[in-house]
């Protein structure tokens, strides 16, 4: 009589349950699985199985654990350690977790913390490597934490300090049929030794092989199906181990030319359907004429471009397409570069889900990738995590559509990969300038309505960063573009300025026009009208303000768009602009759009939130016309009030804030930005062109995935 008929009973004698009992009890779906040949579906082999000792490097090195992954049709393989924080969330919790139960663990955690259940395979090695080296592998269920963290807090080891390696699978729902005989003594066999196993085998594993030095002879290259081996390998005896390159060394060459033509699709994308040119800095009025005419097309209009530009390019992306996505990829599936150029062509085809999840499975094969190459993937995996959240179109059979709106849950996962792949990009290159930048947009998303909250997350995720002078210096000064040879504090001496004492003479006049211009008009007159800050230009700003009203008067300003504007101001207000031409460093700036010259008013209870201007090239003169009490701005970390007549000085790029706490009228003051007094007047063109291939730079990564070769 078969026993399977019986339900097999539990280590304590009660009936066992599938995926619940102390034993790991299997079921047909999860039956032991060994590599050809290798007898790991014996019980006697079982009992020499302890965890992987370090991974990833042995997954790489080990062809016979690549074929296992390969026969469970894993999508992602990970090394998962101990994870003290995620115990300490989950005994938080209340979760019972049980040695064994890893199917009711998941389940748990995921219903109490909603970290996402993961079902799949636990990898072990055998412990004594004289005997085999081959591997075995066992259902297993995991979680997934909103970081993107793989968590396993089902103990099976003697130790807490022991790694296993877990591999998702593409498998449908756990059968629940039990095992035959044979398979209930394997898994009642396993379940009971594998606490000890560890143990047992710690003094007999035998040590880890010794790499052999590099042969000598120049490689034999055989571009067919055939292993690439040395010439003395093909002579040495046969107890010495071939020397066997990996196939993204083989094909090397060839995978760099399909990046640079993956590259240039992506170019010619970029510039067909969103009218930018993104593989050389353009020339500026023509950027600057094509920006304008695409603004100023209505969205249906664009729309229709964008769908034009991608089938003018269609073409050549397809084949791309056909390329990895057909034939590279079912070759390759764990190669790390293949992976990445896969997730690179869904980018460009603008499907950024499915990009995400291509890229994730790359970084986790990543290893020996050269840091600064993933530096730049890790911030490609927040760029695209943006997207999402973002809800930029993305291509479906049916064309171009948005995407549902996120569940929270989603979106948190979103924005906990995005603070990932931000933090692994200033850690592994501290140069990365698109990281410090994009750092605030993890921080909006993480703080949408918290100011303050938002600009402390932003300093303290590049604090690390800025201690190595990479790019910024302190995570209060936090520009888009910043040159670090210039000094950096947040506030300055006014007597530092020759043209104070000119602008101190010229403040009664100034006063008078401000005051001529607000006065209450006469009868049948109209009154003189500010714009709100970002209606005309600089539409950003405008979410700068919050509780009250934030206007300006243009003086001087480069920008198309205020240049009526400009012009009707300067005849109102002559003696402030007779002023202002007479400070080269202010007219001068202005003329080449670095900067601006405004009066500019707060009203009673307003409030500008923290922030941080663009460039460093450039400080702000605020000179109080009216400055009513309760009236002050931060710049830093230090605090000053407004008063009528007193010049302040500051460098707007470090992070600073306005208050008009008073109820008795605006706050007006003359703003005046003008160059930063380290950059000589005949430096000023390097320094724009320095700012403008900053900004094409950044603008690139946020729209090109990062297919440029590192430097």
């Amino acid at each position: 009589m078969s026993r399977a008929a019986a339900a097999p009973l539990d280590e304590d004698g009660s009936a066992a349950v599938s995926g619940i009992s102390t034993g790991r009890w299997l079921t047909r779906a999860d039956d032991l699985v060994g590599t050809p040949g290798s007898g790991a579906d014996q019980p006697d082999a079982a009992l020499r199985l302890c965890f992987p000792r370090q991974w990833p490097g042995a997954f790489k090195s080990s062809a016979p654990l690549q074929a296992l992954l390969k026969a469970l049709k894993g999508t992602r393989v990970r090394a998962v350690e101990a994870d003290a924080p995620a115990a300490a969330a989950a005994a938080a919790a209340g979760v019972p977790l049980h040695a064994l139960h890893s199917f009711s663990n998941a389940e748990r955690l995921e219903t109490a913390l909603g970290w996402r259940v993961v079902k799949g395979f636990v990898v072990y090695e055998c412990a004594d490597k004289a005997a085999s080296t081959q591997f075995v592998a066992v259902r297993h269920w995991w979680n997934q934490r909103a970081d993107g963290a793989w968590v396993d807090l089902t103990s099976v080891a003697a130790t807490e300090e022991e790694r296993s390696l877990l591999v998702e699978s593409k498998l449908g729902e756990k059968e629940e049929a039990l095992l035959d005989d044979e398979g209930c003594e394997r898994a009642t066999a396993l379940g009971r030794r594998l606490r000890n196993l560890p143990r047992e085998h710690a003094a007999t594993a035998a040590p880890e092989p010794t790499p052999r030095p590099p042969q000598s002879a120049k490689p034999v290259i055989d571009w067919g199906d055939a292993e690439v081996t040395t010439a003395k390998s093909r002579e040495a005896p046969e107890s010495e181990r071939a020397v066997v390159l990996s196939r993204t060394a083989r094909f090397a060459p060839w995978m760099a030319q399909l990046r640079a033509q993956l590259l240039e699709v992506a170019y010619e994308v970029v510039k067909s359907t969103l009218q930018q040119q993104v593989d050389e800095l353009p020339d500026s009025e023509e950027e600057e004429d094509r920006i304008k005419r695409w603004n100023s097309m209505p969205p249906a209009e664009q729309h229709s471009q964008m769908m034009q530009g991608m089938q003018f390019v269609g073409h050549r992306l397809t084949k791309m397409v056909e390329l990895i996505m057909q034939d590279l990829l079912p070759q390759m599936p764990m190669d790390p570069e293949a992976l990445f150029l896969a997730s690179a062509v869904q980018f460009i085809g603008r499907q950024y889900d499915t990009a995400l999840t291509t890229l994730q499975r790359s970084l986790l094969a990543s290893e020996g990738t050269p840091p600064k190459e993933l530096a730049a993937r890790y911030y490609y995996q927040a760029n695209l995590c943006f997207k999402l959240l973002q809800g930029h179109e993305q291509l479906t059979p049916t064309g171009m559509k948005k995407p549902p709106p996120l569940s929270s849950k989603r979106a948190a996962e979103l924005t906990a990969l995005a603070s990932t792949g931000i933090k692994e990009a200033l850690r592994l290159d501290p140069s990365f300038k698109s990281a410090y930048i994009d750092a605030e947009m993890v921080a909006k998303f993480t703080f949408p309505d918290d100011p303050h909250a938002l600009v402390k997350m932003h300093r303290e995720m590049v604090e690390e960063a800025c201690l190595t002078r990479r790019f910024w210096v302190t995570g209060w000064q936090r520009p888009m573009h910043f040159m670090r040879k210039l000094r950096s504090q947040p506030w300055w001496d006014a007597t530092e300025f020759p043209w104070v004492v000119k602008m101190l003479q010229a403040f009664p006049d100034i006063k008078r026009e401000v005051l001529a211009m607000r006065a209450p008009p006469a009868k049948d007159a109209k009154a003189e009208r500010w714009d709100e800050v970002g209606t005309k230009h600089d539409a950003g700003d405008r979410e700068l303000v919050e509780g009250g009203k934030w206007s300006e008067l243009v003086l001087l300003n480069a920008d198309p768009a205020v240049e009526h504007l400009v012009a009707r101001n300067r005849r109102k207000c002559p003696n402030t602009l007779k002023l202002l031409d007479s400070i080269p460093e202010a007219a001068e700036m202005a003329k080449r759009g670095i900067g601006e010259s405004t009066f500019s008013a707060l009203s009673p209870k307003a409030h500008l939130k923290p922030h941080c201007g663009s460039t460093n090239l450039r400080l702000t003169c605020h000179l109080p016309l009216i400055a009513p009490e309760g009236c002050s701005i931060r710049v830093g970390q230090e605090r000053r009030t407004y008063r009528e007549g007193e010049i302040m000085i500051f460098d707007d790029s470090f992070e600073h804030e306005v208050w008009h706490e008073g109820s008795d009228g605006d706050r007006v003051v003359l703003l005046v930005r003008f160059w930063h007094p380290d950059i000589a007047a005949k430096e000023y063109a390097q320094a724009v062109h320095h700012s403008k291939e900053s900004y094409f730079l950044h603008k690139r990564n946020l729209v090109v995935p990062p297919l440029q070769p590192s430097k």
